[in-house]
Parts: structure tokens; C-alpha cells; sequence
């Protein structure tokens, strides 16, 4: 760790198994994410030790090291830089985000065709890993980072970005849902990424909502309008659940239960118990419940009972919403009820709208 400098009074976010913290390269000045993972150790007269189960343990908290530099070539991927381990920690170093998906949409109607390109990347980023036979099984918009361009911090104003951590509450006039992370007292099985964390606060800028970023106004010129859409690059993080698709990965419910699958909520809820699966089709499931609470600033579901009952989501919501048809029906095939009839990454690719 000589190469890199941590902030420890600068805390990005907090876990029950790591911290994070800001840092930065001494040699090239560059802004870090250090994500500290704490290990499960024997301590006894001054010495160290990990017996053989605590040392199984400590590397499956390696895990998600390993399919980001795994899936290091795909769109979308926030790099890992180095990892770095002690006898009682792993060090994550990890590039900087400006902001996630969920601060970021909080409180206002965001532009489609925005939407579009965060979104993209991480379709094509879901199709990497799904054809190199990787599930994510954790997808939700605070699990989706936002970093602004360079070349649109060079272009405008620094101003444009206001460091206001005080969220917005409202979507439309209505009430911001609730987040999943607010239920975990009424729900008896939440799963959330191995460092103990549900959201990806591992890499953003004073936690989150990291930055009150300037939304785009309906006033504004075509080629800036033009540029604000496409001022971000979007990556896929938070990869501590992520399996390789086999016979055995579908075995065990994982994820938020609000961006969760049907199939994955009943076995939450052991309505069935021997069900097996299918994290490709999930993965699919959550991008879509993703799209929808971007659109209506609502979940489309009560967790308790719509869900088990196999009824079809709050379509009118997103009807309501003000997006194109081709957005609706998009959303609409990824949250088909059945697992079998979802389209895969690679097709959802190809959707008229993801190529508008």
C-alpha cells in the first residue's frame, strides 16, 4: 500500500465485514476508492492465525475481486486496480464514481434518451458476463455508478455540480419509495454482497447520494441537451454475489428482495423450497424493475403479496409515466412473470429502443 495514500477521516461507506474510504495514487494523484475488507482471524497471545474454516471464508471474500478482473474487458466494468493483502485485511483499489443511478434519479423526471445511455452499457456489460457464464444477482440503480466524462468537466462548468448530500424525496409529487434497505426489519431474508453491504457505497464520492448533480432543463439547446445526455459513463458494480451460472448456483435466494424475480422471492419467502433458479433470467428481471422505478419513482410491487400472488405489475404507472412505447414494452418483456419467456442480455440488446 506504499503506492497509494487512504483517507481514513474520509469514509465512503460502511459494512459489516469493510469500510471504504477515499484515497489516492502518490505517484499519479489520481482519486481512489479503497475498499477495506476485514478478515475473520484468531488473535491470541500478540499472534495472527486463520484456522482452515476461517481461511475458506476469507477467500470468498475475494470473490468479487476476482470476476471484475474476470469480466475486466467488458463495457461498463468499474476497474479494479490492485488488490493488496495483510494478515487481517484485503485492500480493494478501486476507481472513483461520482454518483449512482438511484442519487441521481431521486426526485426528478429524467430525460429518455439519458436513461438510454447509462443503460446501455450496462445491457452489454450484463451480456459479457452472462456469455462468460457470470450472473450478477444483485442489479438495482445503487448498484449501477455514474462518473462524469472528462471531457464534459473540461467543456462546462465545475459549478454545474453542487456537493449537497440532502436527497430529494419527491418523483412526480409523490413520495420517493422507500428503499430496500429500509424494509430489512419486515423481511426475513435479506441477502446483500459479501462485505455486508446492499449498495455499492464502496466507490462513490461521500457516500450516498454522493452528488446533487444539475439535471438537464427543458429549456435547453439541442447540441447542449445532447451533451448533458451522454456527460456520464455508467458502470455495473457491486459484484460480491456474483456466481458462475452452473447447477449449483441457483440453489440459494440471493439479492434485494424489491429488485428481486418472482422465483427468487418465493424461495425467500421458502414457499418453494426445490425451485432452482435461473440467475440469467433474474439478472433480466432486475434490470427491468430498474427501469421502472426510473420511470414512475415507485416500485412496482408490495413485496408481501403481489409478487407471491404471480399478478402482473403496476403497469398503468408506467403507462402514466410519460415514456415511449418501445420503454414500456421493454420494461415489459424483462419483468415477464415467467422466467423462460424473459429475453436474454444478448437479445435485450438488440431492442429497438436500446438502439434508438
Amino acid at each position: 500500500m506504499d503506492q497509494y495514500k487512504l483517507y481514513k477521516r474520509h469514509v465512503l461507506g460502511k459494512g459489516h465485514h469493510a469500510d471504504v474510504y477515499k484515497g489516492s495514487d502518490l505517484l499519479t494523484g489520481q482519486d481512489l476508492a479503497i475498499k477495506v475488507i476485514y478478515k475473520t482471524v484468531t488473535r491470541r497471545l500478540g499472534f495472527v492465525k486463520e484456522d482452515p474454516t476461517q481461511q475458506a471464508k476469507n477467500r470468498r471474500l475475494l470473490n468479487e475481486a476476482w470476476f471484475i478482473d474476470y469480466l475486466k474487458d467488458a463495457p461498463g466494468i468499474c476497474k479494479m486496480l490492485r488488490v493488496v493483502e495483510t494478515a487481517t485485511k484485503f485492500y480493494f483499489v478501486m476507481e472513483l464514481a461520482h454518483s449512482d443511478l438511484n442519487s441521481y434519479s431521486n426526485g426528478t423526471n429524467m430525460r429518455e434518451e439519458e436513461i438510454r445511455h447509462i443503460l446501455k452499457p450496462i445491457f452489454e456489460c450484463l451480456k459479457h458476463a452472462h456469455s462468460h457464464n457470470v450472473t450478477h444477482r444483485d442489479i438495482k440503480p445503487e448498484n449501477i455508478l455514474l462518473r462524469i466524462r472528462k471531457e464534459w468537466l473540461q467543456n462546462n462548468d465545475i459549478a454545474t455540480l453542487s456537493l449537497n448530500s440532502k436527497p430529494k424525496t419527491k418523483v412526480n409529487g409523490k413520495q420517493k419509495p422507500t428503499t430496500p434497505q429500509d424494509l430489512s426489519n419486515d423481511i426475513p431474508h435479506i441477502f446483500s454482497s459479501n462485505d455486508g453491504s446492499s449498495i455499492p457505497s464502496s466507490m462513490l464520492v461521500n457516500g450516498s447520494p454522493s452528488m446533487d448533480i444539475e439535471k438537464t432543463s427543458d429549456s435547453t439547446d439541442s447540441s447542449t441537451l445532447y451533451n448533458q445526455n451522454r456527460r456520464f459513463d455508467a458502470f455495473l458494480a457491486d459484484w460480491g454475489l456474483a456466481v458462475e451460472h452452473d447447477c449449483n448456483s441457483g440453489r440459494k435466494p440471493v439479492g434485494t428482495p424489491l429488485y428481486a424475480a418472482p422465483e427468487v422471492v418465493r424461495k425467500m419467502k421458502r414457499i418453494r423450497r426445490r425451485e432452482w433458479i435461473n440467475y440469467r433470467a433474474c439478472d433480466i428481471w432486475s434490470l427491468g424493475v430498474t427501469m421502472f422505478v426510473i420511470a414512475t419513482g415507485n416500485y412496482p410491487y408490495h413485496i408481501h403479496d403481489a409478487i407471491e400472488a404471480q399478478s402482473p405489475p403496476n403497469w398503468a404507472a408506467l403507462e402514466a409515466s410519460g415514456m415511449s412505447q418501445e420503454y414500456i414494452t421493454l420494461t415489459q418483456q424483462l419483468m415477464n412473470l415467467t422466467a423462460e419467456l424473459r429475453p436474454s442480455a444478448a437479445e435485450a440488446c438488440n431492442d429497438p429502443w436500446l438502439q434508438g
